[in-house]
């Protein structure tokens, strides 16, 4: 004898049937609306990164990093993402402007030699400060490497989900590491360049006494004063203008 399915169980089998094939719908909704979300902030990030490597100055790239593409948490993970993106420019610019510094570069490229001799005083003021700046600049690009100060910047009400999204967008901890490298490298780079011709400058401000220039010419009173002069000028031949440009090591 067959056994009968009542009308009640046909009823209860076909609404969870009708409830599996919505909760489907839905769950499809729910990826897709990620998926898009995602789209929209990664479309606007990779904008932003083929902006700075083309020009870290463009104007487009503030316009982008004040505008939000994205809803919800997403938001608040652009809202994370571009904060912390404009910190990180705003230092990597001044970076590149003190690569860039007028008053630098004629130190040392020697076009102020004859004006400022035979003290120097203005070529080691400029050198002093400008060490000072630039060691300040390096330093808080550095401390924004962090993956804590990276942090920092996400709503922390943030569900675990949103935290590993908002850094896969970011660097990571092997680029942090080789970025950290890079700046070090940078930064003793053009310390010791700026020691090397601090110690120039101070030689000859010592010397004043014992040199004198006829021309385009330099006679000095002795040998050794020669010896040193010449050391210090094949220091400085050895130094090509393209190893003063910092920001492309670490951006």
């Amino acid at each position: 004898m067959k056994k009968r399915t009542s009308k009640l169980t046909i009823g209860i089998i076909l609404t969870l049937s009708s409830l599996f094939v919505v909760l489907i719908f839905i769950g499809t909704i729910f990826v897709f609306k990620h998926a898009y979300q995602e789209i929209l902030l990664e479309d606007s990030i990779n904008e932003i990164n083929d902006l700075i490597d083309y020009d870290i100055n463009n104007a487009n790239i503030d316009r982008l990093l004040d505008t939000y593409v994205s809803s919800g948490e997403y938001l608040k993970v652009e809202k994370a993402v571009k904060e912390y993106f404009s910190d990180l420019l705003f230092y990597c610019r001044r970076v590149d402007d003190l690569g860039n510094d007028l008053d630098l570069i004629m130190v040392l490229s020697l076009d102020n030699f004859y004006v400022d001799m035979p003290n120097f005083n203005d070529s080691l003021n400029i050198l002093e400060e400008k060490k000072i700046e630039i060691t300040e600049a390096f330093e808080n690009v550095s401390k924004l490497l962090d993956k804590t100060v990276i942090n920092s910047y996400l709503d922390p009400s943030l569900s675990q989900f949103y935290v590993e999204y908002y850094n896969s967008l970011l660097s990571t901890d092997e680029e942090l590491f080789e970025n950290q490298n890079a700046i070090n490298t940078d930064l003793n780079f053009i310390s010791n360049v700026i020691d090397l011709y601090h110690d120039f400058f101070t030689f000859l401000k010592v010397n004043q006494d014992y040199w004198m220039v006829d021309g385009e010419y330099i006679y000095f009173a002795n040998t050794d004063l020669e010896n040193e002069y010449n050391y210090y000028l094949n220091q400085m031949e050895n130094i090509s203008r393209e190893d003063f440009d910092f920001t492309e090591d670490f951006i």
